[in-house]
């Protein structure tokens, strides 16, 4: 009864202690005490969640730094697949110089004053955050005193200020880096100075794994290149991936080109990284890559699958052009250099592939630069064939124009390879130091040109990302040369709902007058 009379008085059921009962307001203390605890242990584990979201989602690389960035090249909405997102953003340090990249141990960064940038391990998984764009805010600024002509605009926002009727053609807001990238001797001297082993490169994605040289989206390399277009100098950009890697073990001739590429100082091997996360290519990397004793020191280059083009269709295009990389294609095209395609026949017909300047050739001098590539990754006679048709091409192109532009030696040309994995052993084979063709340029480009065609091959060329590229980016940044950069007619089923034929004719009524007479 006396427990039932303290419980109906709202008390304990257990006597008080002498203390208690000196002190009535004690056990109100003692629940407000044990309240607190208990908010603050709810609060704690709170924070402790939140955290642990919050790691998760910045480990699974879900924090882009947006748009088209956001999957890796080859699989990505945009060309910087058309590259892989893995931005490494440069900035400047408080001095005002360009920061860039020697590996300081136990910082978890990468710092270097040669490559102009900062990276931050882990960024290549997915793109640079939001604070390291806006400490790279100051790249964005177009110089206008370096302002030219172009025959595209980059946005509605410059096309907007255009006279259609007028010849003249909108600036290109291209940021000219050459002032502020250190002079390179070779291409090969600008990946060695940002090289890094993969074992080294703690929490990088992919590359950690091996124990091979890296360079990471080395965009002073990406630079130069365009440079080396710019100004006629030699150089190679090929592409290694899982195609590449089945092949290893059936052709003699590719591993022993690839036993060559340490002795070509202006070649740049780029790999899809990400394949070196599944560990089948895994083990073919160790065991048939890294097994190459020539390998051992060579650098390769990783986080930009495809050399950026700058053709009007890349989503990523503005980006590029603010980091100095008006693309290889521009670059040619506005200088001038004969480009020449190596490649299927559903691509021949692309008039900016067999080009020397922004003009439509006639269909004699597109077919003389034109190598069908069919069956060169079967047939080493095919092979052998379209390597001589590449000869004939450079000297032709050497007797036609001399010393041309450049001055001082032969005028190259700009070789675009899809050719599959031979392309590899094609172009190392070519830029051989005794080979007439050492004085050309070569850019494997792959299935990245497809999307001209109306072919969708991946995932970026195809569906709706087909018709965003191919159909609305070209018909809105260069709307008077739609038929320069695409085939119209095989592009008719893949732009649903663009009427390309439409625009074309009311945005250059004589364009296909041109075409045809060709």
């Amino acid at each position: 009864r006396d427990v039932r009379a303290r419980r109906a008085r709202g008390c304990s059921s257990q006597p008080l202690s002498p203390a208690s009962s000196r002190s009535g307001n004690m056990p109100a203390r003692m629940v407000r005490a044990r309240d607190s605890k208990r908010r603050v242990r709810i609060l704690l584990a709170r924070l402790l969640l939140v955290t642990a979201v919050a790691w998760l989602f910045v480990r699974s690389g879900a924090f882009r730094g947006g748009g088209s960035e956001r999957t890796r090249f080859g699989h990505g909405l945009g060309d910087a697949d058309a590259a892989r997102p893995a931005l490494r953003g440069a900035h400047r340090g408080p001095d005002g110089v360009p920061v860039h990249s020697s590996h300081h141990r136990g910082s978890g960064h990468f710092m270097s004053r040669e490559m102009g940038r900062t990276h931050v391990p882990g960024a290549h998984r997915g793109g640079v955050d939001e604070k390291l764009r806006r400490d790279h805010a100051w790249e964005t600024g177009a110089n206008p005193a370096l302002k030219r002509e172009t025959a595209f605009s980059l946005s509605d926002a410059s096309r907007s200020h255009v006279d259609e009727t007028s010849t003249q053609t909108p600036p290109f807001p291209f940021r000219d880096w050459r002032s502020e990238d250190p002079p390179f001797v070779s291409l090969s001297e600008s990946l060695r100075l940002d090289a890094h082993r993969g074992s080294e490169m703690e929490d990088v994605r992919c590359v950690s794994n091996t124990n091979t040289l890296w360079s990471v989206r080395n965009e002073a390399t990406l630079r130069d290149a365009m440079r080396r277009v710019r100004d006629r100098e030699p150089f190679g950009w090929l592409r290694f991936a899982d195609g590449d890697m089945n092949q290893l073990a059936n052709t003699k001739r590719m591993t022993r080109a690839m036993e060559a590429w340490p002795t070509l100082p202006n070649l740049v091997v780029s790999v899809g990284e990400w394949w070196l996360c599944n560990g089948k290519y895994r083990e073919i990397w160790k065991n048939s890559v890294e097994a190459i004793a020539a390998l051992r020191d060579f650098t390769f280059h990783a986080g930009c699958f495809y050399l950026p083009m700058g053709a009007p269709d890349d989503d990523d295009l503005e980006m590029w052009a603010e980091k100095g990389i008006e693309g290889w294609a521009r670059a040619a095209l506005d200088a001038n250099v004969t480009i020449a395609l190596v490649g299927p026949r559903n691509l021949a017909g692309i008039p900016w592939l067999t080009a020397r300047g922004w003009g439509v050739e006639d269909a004699a001098t597109k077919r003389a630069r034109f190598v069908d590539a069919a069956g060169v990754s079967d047939h080493a006679t095919r092979m052998d064939a379209a390597l001589k048709q590449i000869e004939a091409i450079s000297v032709r192109n050497a007797d036609e124009f001399g010393n041309g532009e450049s001055g001082d030696r032969p005028e190259p040309v700009l070789f675009v390879f899809s050719a599959g994995h031979a392309s590899k052993t094609m172009i190392t084979e070519l830029m051989r130091a005794d080979k007439i063709t050492s004085k050309d340029m070569f850019v494997d480009a792959g299935t990245a040109l497809d999307g001209f065609a109306g072919v969708g091959s991946r995932d970026f060329n195809r569906g709706k990302r087909a018709v965003r590229k191919y159909c609305e980016n070209v018909l809105r940044r260069d709307p008077k040369r739609v038929a320069f950069w695409v085939d119209p007619a095989k592009l008719s089923k893949v732009c649903k709902g663009v009427d390309v034929f439409g625009a074309r004719k009311k945005n250059a009524p004589n364009e296909s007058d041109v075409i045809a007479q060709h």
